[in-house]
């Protein structure tokens, strides 16, 4: 079985312009043609990403929840060894063809995220983390992409007194397929094995604050590898849940992951 091949390294075409001598004159339609969800859907990925705005990002949403979409290869890795789901907005009477809701659960199910492309073999247009797919599972809506990313928090200490609860994360935060990815990224592409895990949120309503701690069992070599591994758990978790390490914690608050 040939291993997925990666993206995140190819560079993108430049817009052709074509031959002025062989080009045909544009024609003037009489009538404005009617665009279906994923024609107008793939209009809008090919927005510049420095262009992409709130605007831009409430479009995306209400569009992409009501498109269809074709499987491009079995699966793809970036860079950072994160496995995604590589698709292509598609008409709804094509063979194959996934409404968004089903392409969500096939790749949550296999600890996936997904690249949304609009030529194949190029650099994928959106990708979304495995994280943002979650809570779509349990709320049959997508998080807004303003909302602040999470990243990691660094070592905190736990004030005297501070008001906070620690639980083992439930399902609909980290179901057990994001689990298995998670572990199998750790394993895979860092050597690290036997982490422990638990959910702090400090305060209550929409002020709280929902971090994941982990316990790594050792100290990591070095500043720089420690965040590149806590950014790459950023990429299984919910966008509103940040990762973080709790030194002073006992190690009886730990769950294994």
């Amino acid at each position: 079985m040939n291993p997925p091949r990666t993206f995140g390294r190819r560079k993108t075409p430049s817009t052709a312009t074509g031959n002025p001598s062989t080009a045909k004159p544009a024609e003037t339609p009489s009538a404005k043609p009617h665009r279906s969800t994923s024609s107008k859907l793939t209009g809008l990925l090919k927005v510049n990403y420095a262009k992409r705005d709130g605007r831009w990002n409430h479009e995306f949403i209400s569009l992409v929840i009501g498109a269809s979409f074709k499987e491009v290869c079995p699966e793809l890795v970036s860079p950072e060894g994160h496995r995604v789901y590589p698709v292509m907005p598609a008409e709804g009477g094509e063979p194959n063809a996934m409404k968004f809701p089903n392409l969500v659960k096939k790749a949550t199910k296999a600890g996936l995220g997904i690249a949304i492309f609009t030529q194949k073999d190029m650099e994928p247009d959106f990708v979304f983390k495995h994280g943002q797919l979650t809570p779509y599972l349990v709320n049959n809506a997508l998080m807004p992409l303003s909302t602040r990313p999470n990243a990691p928090a660094g070592e905190s200490t736990i004030e005297a007194g501070a008001p906070y609860i620690v639980s083992n994360p439930s399902p609909q935060v980290l179901p057990t397929a994001t689990r298995d990815a998670l572990l199998k990224w750790l394993s895979h592409c860092h050597g690290i094995s036997g982490i422990g895990i638990c959910l702090r949120m400090d305060g209550i309503g929409p002020d709280m604050v929902k971090t994941l701690g982990v316990d790594f069992g050792k100290k990591m070599p070095t500043e720089e590898r420690m965040r590149e591994v806590m950014l790459g758990i950023c990429w299984y978790l919910p966008p509103d849940i940040a990762v973080g390490m709790y030194p002073d914690m006992k190690k009886s608050n730990y769950f294994p992951l």
